[in-house]
């Protein structure tokens, strides 16, 4: 009978051990996820901003595009002059 409650009190030791463990591991994950966010909340602002910058360099390269036909243009008709 001795034996049968040192079993039941070191099962009960053991399941108490075992569910602190659960709970540091819960901790963890929980930490995790907010760090997972935080550097998810992170990379998509700086997507935003490349695509800013990507928009832009795009408008810098159409202006200079518009300029270089246009000097073009100018340079024909001085051509043809």
């Amino acid at each position: 009978m001795q034996q049968l409650e040192r079993q039941v009190i070191d099962a009960e030791r053991q399941a108490e051990k075992a569910f602190q463990q659960v709970q540091v591991m819960e901790e963890k994950l929980k930490a995790a996820n907010i760090q997972t966010s935080e550097s998810e909340t992170r990379l998509y602002k700086k997507c935003q901003d490349l695509e800013t910058l990507i928009q832009e360099k795009d408008d810098i390269i159409q202006n200079l595009e518009l300029q270089l036909e246009e000097q073009v243009r100018k340079n024909l008709i001085i051509k043809e002059s």
